[in-house]
Formats: C-alpha cells, sequence, structure tokens
C-alpha cells in the first residue's frame, strides 16, 4: 500500500495519470505498452521528414505531391502541400479517395496516398522505395508514395517530433 501510494505520487508528479492502483501490481506481467502518441508524446504537428525518391528529383516529387495536396483538407495532406515554399502547379481533375488523392498536373496522372492505394492505381514499386517505406513505417511515421506514369517516383515520410521533455 505504501509502495503504491508513492508509485501513484510519483507518476503524479511526472504528468501520467494512473486510473487504477493494481497497475503496479499487473505491471510486472506486462510486455507490451502502448500510448497514443500523437500530441501526447509528440508535439502533434505533421511535417515532412524525409523525401525518398528513385530517378526524379526530391524536388520534382515534393512539388508534384504537394500541388495535389493542396487541395485536401488531410492533415498530411497539409504538411506535404505546406512543406515546400514553390507556387504549385495547377491540378485538374482532383478526386479524393479513402486512402489517398489523384489529380492531373502537367498531362501527368498523380496519385499521392497510401502505398498500397498508389500500387493499386497501377504504380510499381521499385525495391529501394520499398524498402524506404518499410524504413519510415519502423520510425513510426507515414509513408506517402507518390505516383505517376505506372511508377512509384517517390516516397514522402511526414510525422510529427517528440515533445521535448517526454523522456
Amino acid at each position: 500500500p505504501l509502495a503504491v501510494a508513492s508509485g501513484v505520487t510519483a507518476a503524479a508528479d511526472r504528468g501520467i495519470v494512473v486510473t487504477t492502483p493494481a497497475l503496479f501490481e499487473d505491471g510486472a506481467s506486462m510486455d507490451t505498452v502502448v500510448f497514443d502518441k500523437t500530441g501526447t508524446l509528440s508535439d502533434g504537428a505533421m511535417r515532412v521528414l524525409d523525401v525518398r525518391t528513385n530517378e526524379t528529383s526530391p524536388e520534382t516529387v515534393r512539388r508534384l505531391a504537394g500541388a495535389v495536396e493542396a487541395l485536401s483538407s488531410h492533415p498530411i495532406a497539409t504538411a506535404i502541400a505546406e512543406s515546400d515554399d514553390a507556387a504549385f502547379d495547377e491540378v485538374t481533375d482532383f478526386t479524393t479517395h479513402d486512402r489517398g488523392v489523384t489529380g492531373t498536373v502537367d498531362g501527368d496522372a498523380i496519385a499521392v496516398g497510401h502505398p498500397d492505394f498508389v500500387a493499386g492505381r497501377g504504380h510499381d514499386v521499385p525495391e529501394t522505395l520499398s524498402a524506404a517505406i518499410d524504413a519510415a513505417r519502423d520510425r513510426g511515421s507515414v509513408p506517402v508514395a507518390v505516383g505517376w506514369g505506372g511508377h512509384v517516383r517517390g516516397v514522402i515520410e511526414v510525422g510529427d517530433r517528440p515533445r521535448p521533455g517526454w523522456e
């Protein structure tokens, strides 16, 4: 009982809410702890962390993805659209789908979104970009595939940063 009270007090001092003292008794048998991290352990501000490409410049991938994503209101789309100060090309035929968006830029049909969505629209995923998708996921980020002309040309890694002092 004194140890539990001490644990609850120590947790509260660190901003942790303990809803049941049984947590301390059951803690020894736990092998996984899951956090809802966005805005709790992180700053909650989505941003572009990295751009990986295959035979296309990162600037081109950002420009085309940003042009299409600028028409979407999704937080990940906003992060991509706001990541570059360049003026966007005109987009026609913009459509929102369950896991991504499409639009035509300079005559090219651009697909941006979840890698499975973009691949499902007929764009093959080169091995180097498949590895970039896996690496982004391993880091806890969101990989956004960008495809046109039958190929995924780039992967934009989007995520937020850890909140200072959360360690």
